[in-house]
């Protein structure tokens, strides 16, 4: 019975509760009169349901004994923007550093060193700013990517984050090269344009309406991330609306955090509870419409005891160098990175060193060391939520965000309660990282 070792009780009303182990998936309504009777219940299951409700989890963890390996690089090629959000984590825009290719070629040739040959190798652009303002350093890192796998035998793939403030020139590059893009765009004219304006000041949203069209008419693989505040959080429904208008298929919804820019312009995050409520009603509208929404952590499909790659598994280099395991952490004078920094390029040396006591802290960073986390029912799908949000909130890697530990539980029972109710969610989550081969 180790498979039902952890059962969660979870109260609905006075007398009306959902049990649910997540091990297993196994869920059901029952009342306060049943409740003392759990334990004899489940002991009656026997090692022959216990085995068969095994047999239906996919569980993807992650440990912290697992051996550091990539099969991808992320590149974050330059600070500079041509925006100015007014929420940005990196304050992008503020510094125009970019990236030298001696970096950028060094971080290619080491994650190439781990892929052998026949395996896939990702090379992904991001950064403290927008990665097509570095446009003729992209170019030549994915030319000399390209050189190199098809040397080796490796397929490529290529991915960036944008704002989808794009030229023409710059779209007929993506489409040719079939490369992913994650699109941050908030929505509606009014929101996108109050909060993600032009570095001038002036309206940014027709320009990235123009890059979403054109992406719709080439059939290249795009998704789009919205950043929620007080703002847009009663509209998430109108979002959903109007991206399906505009032809968009795949949306990743999140409620901003308050830090980097947000502390000067005074951007706050949205009540969870009032989040919670118009997500459900934005996703449920866009159940109707076929179109895919997704929250980092409200779902019951992921079965994890590591939230994200920021816990030891990522390897991102910042436009000066250093290997951060979080985007949301790119300048070397921000407190967190002597947490999320475990790595740096040695200009003597010519390679990347790593700092292995900062990596395995990041890896043994796991939800069984949360001890507020232990009696939750969200906790091997959340995971302890958000590493560097947690951090910038406590100090630790081993303390939550509460307030984002209201969306995930809510989110989860609403998830529950779906398929206690025999409306299970078939949408697929929206893949963050879905890779293109390039031919």
């Amino acid at each position: 019975m180790n498979e039902l070792k952890d059962i969660f009780v979870i109260p609905l009303s006075k007398n009306r509760y959902i049990v649910y182990a997540p091990k297993t998936k196994f869920i059901f309504l029952t009342d306060r009169k049943s409740l003392p009777n759990l334990s004899s219940y489940f002991k009656k299951l026997g090692k022959k349901q216990s085995k068969n409700l095994k047999n239906k989890v996919k569980a993807s963890t992650i440990t912290s004994k697992q051996k550091f390996d990539n099969y991808g690089m992320t590149l974050c090629i330059t600070t500079d923007c041509n925006l100015r959000c007014i929420y940005c984590y990196a304050s992008g825009g503020d510094r125009k550093k970019y990236m030298d290719f001696k970096i950028a070629k060094a971080a290619i040739d080491f994650g190439l060193s781990k892929i052998k040959k026949g395996g896939r190798y990702n090379l992904s652009f991001h950064g403290g700013g927008e990665p097509f303002v570095a446009f003729d350093i992209m170019k030549k890192c994915t030319e000399y990517a390209k050189e190199k796998c098809k040397k080796r035998g490796i397929r490529l793939s290529l991915s960036s984050a944008t704002n989808g403030v794009l030229s023409n020139e710059q779209l007929d590059w993506i489409i040719k090269n079939k490369m992913h893009l994650n699109i941050s765009f908030d929505g509606t004219p009014d929101i996108q344009d109050s909060q993600r304006p032009l570095a001038g000041g002036k309206p940014s949203h027709l320009f990235v309406e123009n890059t979403v069209k054109k992406l719709n008419r080439s059939k290249i693989n795009y998704g789009v991330r919205a950043t929620i505040t007080k703002l847009g959080v009663k509209k998430m429904d109108e979002i959903v609306d109007y991206f399906h208008k505009l032809g968009v298929k795949s949306m990743h919804f999140e409620p901003v955090f308050e830090c980097g820019r947000c502390l000067k312009t005074k951007t706050s995050s949205p009540d969870p509870m009032i989040f919670v409520k118009n997500y459900i009603k934005a996703f449920e509208l866009a159940e109707k419409y076929g179109m895919s929404l997704y929250y980092s952590a409200g779902t019951i499909r992921k079965f994890t005891n590591t939230f994200c790659g920021a816990a030891g598994e990522n390897f991102f280099v910042t436009s000066d160098g250093y290997i951060t395991s979080c985007l949301e952490v790119m300048h070397k004078d921000d407190p967190a990175s002597k947490v999320f920094f475990y790595g740096r390029f040695d200009e003597k040396k010519g390679r990347f060193v790593i700092d292995k006591k900062r990596l395995n802290l990041l890896k043994s960073r796991t939800v069984d060391k949360i001890k507020n986390c232990q009696s939750c029912f969200s906790k091997w799908h959340c995971a302890g939520d958000c590493l560097v949000k947690s951090w910038r909130e406590n100090g630790t890697l081993f303390k939550v965000n509460e307030k984002r530990c209201v969306i995930n539980r809510e989110l989860v029972k609403y998830v529950l309660l779906r398929y206690i109710n025999g409306k299970p969610i078939k949408m697929k989550d929206f893949d963050l990282a879905r890779e293109i081969e390039i031919e």
